[in-house]
């Protein structure tokens, strides 16, 4: 059985510069910060600070659901300065 995880994007800093960009919220509440490594920035090379590692998001989700996520982040204005994107974490 493959475990599954509900969690929130939420994107606060368009700068990909940044030292993050969002955050992943996950179901029970807890954050953690999601930073955009340039390596690769046609598509979404979003990282996910966990536990003291380095997480790849792609590793969690579907590549039609990572470019949707790319879209959103991409977008030029964002509504309240925030951008938020529910995700299916699979294997977290």
């Amino acid at each position: 059985m493959i475990k599954q995880r509900k969690a929130l994007l939420i994107f606060t800093n368009r700068d990909i510069e940044a030292n993050e960009v969002g955050y992943l919220q996950l179901n029970n509440g807890k954050q953690y910060e999601i930073f955009y490594e340039k390596a690769n920035e046609s598509q979404g090379n979003f990282k996910i600070r966990y536990q003291h590692r380095i997480l790849d998001l792609k590793t969690y989700i579907e590549a039609s659901e990572l470019q949707e996520i790319q879209n959103k982040f991409n977008q030029k204005y964002w509504s309240n300065g925030v951008i938020y994107h529910e995700v299916i974490l699979d294997k977290w």
